[in-house]
């Protein structure tokens, strides 16, 4: 098989360069699937987060609800206390979906002491 020089020296270039090709779209897919990987868990860390936070803030809440009324005796800081702790209880079932298992028992020793 008789092939021109300029056909040659294209198959050599190629035959070099191939190989990097081949390893670089390895080495892209890898890292990209690791980046995504990566991506998924503080997505959920972040959710998680959101949801404590939002948990912390309505028992501050609720908490200074309760405090007002010991200081003042105004009902009006009791009903207010109510709709929070009402709050706080939708704040503590949502945290129970979201949080991991090994977590949970913080959760729940959380909810115990808000019952008390």
């Amino acid at each position: 098989m008789s092939f021109k020089i300029r056909t040659k020296l294209i198959i050599a270039f190629f035959a070099i360069i191939l190989p990097f090709i081949v390893i670089g779209g390895i080495l892209v897919l890898y890292s990209a699937d690791a980046i995504h990987n990566s991506v998924h868990k503080i997505q959920s860390i972040s959710e998680e987060r959101a949801e404590i936070t939002n948990l912390i803030l309505a028992m501050d809440k609720a908490i200074m609800q309760a405090n007002d009324y010991i200081i003042t005796g105004d009902s009006k800081y009791s009903d207010d206390f109510y709709i929070a702790s009402n709050e706080v209880e939708k704040r503590l079932q949502k945290a129970n979906e979201v949080i991991h298992a090994e977590e949970r028992k913080t959760i729940s020793d959380a909810g115990i002491a808000w019952q008390n």
